[in-house]
């Protein structure tokens, strides 16, 4: 996860207490570098980096829920159908 994403989400956890959010990050040390209010879930997968991003991140997206979806990091295009 890059610097501006990290200093995004703990940005807007100081000032949003409301909404919830999902924090969905491929297991590694980008979880242990963000500093999250209770309506934060941080929800991490073992994988390599393009199984996350084309096969589980579709579907942890709609496993949740998610209504919005702001990725900083996807370099392929997807082969994974949104579900």
């Amino acid at each position: 996860m890059d610097n501006a994403a990290v200093s995004l989400i703990n940005a807007l956890a100081l000032v949003d207490r409301k909404n919830q959010y999902f924090i969905f990050v491929n297991d590694g040390p980008d979880k242990d570098c963000l500093e999250l209010s209770d309506n934060f879930i941080v929800i991490s997968k073992k994988a390599s980096y393009v199984s996350f991003e084309q096969f589980h991140l579709p579907r942890l997206v709609a496993r949740y829920g998610v209504e919005l979806l702001h990725c900083t990091g996807i370099r392929h295009r997807s082969v994974a159908q949104c579900l």
